[in-house]
């Protein structure tokens, strides 16, 4: 069973179950066709719809991890990057900072970037800032500790963020309990596979 929730629908989830959750940022390739599926709410998917998105899915991390002949998709350069990243969330991220720490053009950084891991810079950083946020909350931080040691400009830049991306205020995450992986970025193959 599945369900598509658009970006920024308001809903609510209930489940005796672990739940296991994909979002995919609008700006993904492999997000598209599933835009506005729902109508801007939430809707069910079929059973041949999950298994469409579940192979797209395994297409789309497989692409990932290969298919180009470009020495700087090599896993240092990413490393590098992820581990400065990583450090700087809480301050302002710029394309070409990044691109200075890799020893690139900012134009040749974005393309790289955007082809190693499918979504263009500023929604990975986004994801990777809401991705802290939701760990620092999962700690029992305030919703402006969370917002200050994320990159986010306060509490309410934070909700919004937040609602937007996952239709649900993050003050509601205070009273259920959240099992995060250790891993910086989005983890799919670790949604595949549970």
């Amino acid at each position: 069973m599945g369900h598509v929730v658009d970006a920024g629908a308001s809903h609510f989830l209930q489940s005796a179950e672990p739940v296991r959750l994909l979002f995919l940022d609008p700006a993904m390739p492999i997000a598209r066709g599933w835009r506005g599926i729902s109508g801007g709410n939430a809707c069910e998917l079929a059973p041949l719809q999950v298994q469409q998105l579940e192979a797209r899915l395994q297409q789309w991390i497989h692409a990932k991890g290969g298919g180009t002949n470009d020495p700087l998709s090599a896993g240092t350069r990413e490393q590098a990057l992820a581990e400065w990243l990583s450090s700087k969330l809480d301050q302002p991220l710029r394309a070409c900072d990044a691109a200075q720490v890799l020893g690139l053009s900012e134009g040749r950084f974005l393309h790289w970037f955007t082809q190693v891991h499918g979504l263009p810079f500023r929604p990975y950083v986004r994801w990777l800032r809401l991705q802290k946020a939701l760990r620092c909350l999962a700690e029992g931080a305030t919703l402006t500790a969370a917002a200050y040691a994320s990159g986010f400009s306060d509490s309410a830049h934070l909700s919004r963020s937040f609602a937007a991306s996952f239709g649900i205020a993050p003050r509601g995450l205070q009273r259920v309990r959240i099992r995060l992986s250790k891993s910086a970025g989005p983890d799919l193959k670790g949604f595949l596979s549970s």
